[in-house]
């Protein structure tokens, strides 16, 4: 029988947590909401369980938005390279964790959080809604992305390229803005890809503990 020494077993658990890790010298920007209580605040801290995985999202099949959605899981599924991020398209909203609307976001119920992302061309918006008392966030989570210069003005395409991989971004954890104009979470986005900042930040929330669980209701 073959003996691996103990060294060598401690040596690749190291390696292995430190991928995990943001890169030297980037400190992630603060990515908890934080909720008014009685007698303080509730700092939202959420990811999605890997036994959830891969995450059920939805959108129409003739929505415009749907390659801009395709890409942008892609694209975040390159941060999470152990798989902490995974997700399937599935026919019907009810089934979804996610559901992606090409759509103005309908006025807020009392319930109900809002991250809204702002650019001259189109809005997004990620709605949910958090339960302090039982720590539940209600599924399924709301993202909606328009157009604020008509179906097909000049710089929409990008516009909706950056603002779904924004609004998808808030539905995977990051519940707040950043504020620095050169990352994608920053409120009005206009990089079409991840900082460093970005990256590090989504690994946070997925590696720290979450205080709050996803429900069906």
């Amino acid at each position: 029988m073959r003996r691996v020494l103990p060294g060598l077993l401690a040596m690749v658990a190291v390696l292995g947590c430190s991928d995990l890790l943001p890169p030297p010298g980037v400190d992630p920007y603060e990515y908890r909401r934080e909720i008014p209580i009685e007698g303080g605040v509730f700092r939202v801290a959420f990811h999605w369980p890997r036994q959830m995985l891969p995450l059920k999202i939805w959108i129409a099949d003739t929505d415009p938005l749907r390659p801009m959605l395709t890409r942008a899981i892609a694209l975040w599924q390159t941060v999470f390279v152990y798989g902490e991020f995974r997700a399937e398209l599935v026919t019907e909203p009810e089934a979804a964790d996610i559901v992606v609307r090409n759509t103005v976001a309908p006025s807020l119920n009392r319930a109900s959080l809002r991250l809204e992302s702002l650019a001259r061309q189109c809005t997004g918006a990620t709605d949910y809604v958090v339960d302090t008392e039982r720590a539940e966030i209600v599924l399924p989570l709301e993202v909606y992305a328009w157009s604020r210069i008509g179906p097909t003005g000049e710089g929409l395409e990008e516009c909706y390229e950056i603002t779904v991989l924004h609004e998808l971004g808030h539905a995977l954890g990051i519940l707040n803005h950043s504020l620095d104009s050169r990352d994608l979470m920053f409120g009005d986005p206009t990089v079409n890809g991840f900082s460093e900042q970005d990256r590090a930040t989504a690994l946070a929330a997925t590696h720290h503990p979450s205080n709050v669980v996803p429900v069906r209701r």
